[in-house]
This record gives C-alpha cells, structure tokens and sequence, in this order.
C-alpha cells in the first residue's frame, strides 16, 4: 500500500512539471486573439501535444495549456513569426496554433 501510495505522490508531482524547454526569443513571442492579428502576416500553423495522462491520472488542464503554449512559441520562432492565436481548444493534450508575424504592430 506504501508503494501505491508513493508512485501516486511521484505521478502527481511530475504532471505538475513542464520539461519544455524555450528557444532563444520564445519567450518574446506575444500569445493573442485572432482580432488581435488583422494586420499581421500569417506564417503558418503548428499543432502542438503534451502528455495528456501520466498513468491513470488525467493532468491539469492549465499545466497542459501552459506547455503547449511554450511549444507553439517556440515554433514561431522557428518560423521567423513573433506572435501565436491559438486555434483550437485544448483537446486531449493537444491544441493548434496559427503563427504569425506582426513585427511593429500595435498589440492590445
């Protein structure tokens, strides 16, 4: 029972952890709405995944949100973009995010 209760201590634990790692500049990429971006360039999209459930149990839905976030700013820059939409709601670990360029843009 000891040892249950442990790796139950041990799972939790990790599904609080983020193992995402920013590129240089990520964290520089603005997270906006898609009403935010009329006078950007589009540069493409990303879909984006993490780790949905750790064992039998589902992760936090914020944590998840919050790495998926720091992998489609890393793939905007990547793609030269310095600002993300996301697209989709977050669905089982997954969500898609349109990646643009806005560079002197006004952002709200």
């Amino acid at each position: 029972m000891l040892k249950i209760g442990l790796l139950g201590i041990v799972l939790i634990s990790m599904s609080a952890c983020s193992w995402i790692n920013p590129i240089e500049g990520a964290e520089t990429v603005a997270v906006l709405q898609s009403d935010e971006v009329s006078q950007c360039v589009k540069l493409g999209s990303s879909s984006t995944t993490t780790l949905f459930k750790v064992g039998f149990y589902q992760r936090d839905a914020e944590a998840m949100k919050k790495e998926l976030i720091k992998l489609a700013q890393n793939e905007a820059i990547k793609m030269q973009g310095d600002s993300i939409v996301a697209n989709s709601e977050l669905i089982e670990g997954q969500m898609s995010f349109d990646i643009y360029r806005c560079n002197n843009v006004s952002k709200k």
